[in-house]
């Protein structure tokens, strides 16, 4: 079956995204068509990116929380990692943080640990 891995990131973005990151976010956090062309990133090649911000389960908090306006986002999820699906995010997300190096910006927690991971700024 797998485990679930809940990620909850909250940060400001840059301001002037490039045009195809404005359309992932606003694809995977306010529910709009995404008419471009991924970016180029690993992110994009696993199979279940779209996931990101949309799934929940009862292992963790069985809602899932998306809010991204006005260059902040926020995010409660939890879905199977399969394939670093939330790794890869926060690393294609990365450059589009508007926080110093080292500032924490939320965290992952596995199933079956017993303290979560926090997440930071590189």
């Amino acid at each position: 079956m797998g485990m679930h891995t809940e990620l909850i990131l909250k940060c400001r973005l840059v301001d002037n995204l490039p045009e195809n990151v404005d359309q992932v976010l606003n694809f995977l956090f306010n529910d709009q068509p995404l008419v471009l062309p991924y970016p180029q990133h690993d992110f994009f090649k696993c199979s279940h990116w779209e996931f990101i911000g949309n799934s929940a389960s009862y292992y963790h908090v069985p809602v899932a929380i998306k809010y991204l306006d006005k260059g902040i986002l926020f995010t409660r999820f939890d879905m199977k990692n399969y394939h670093t699906e939330i790794e890869l995010f926060i690393d294609w997300l990365q450059p589009y943080i508007d926080a110093p190096a080292g500032k924490c910006i939320g965290w992952t927690f596995y199933e079956e640990y017993l303290t979560p991971i926090l997440v930071y700024k590189t």
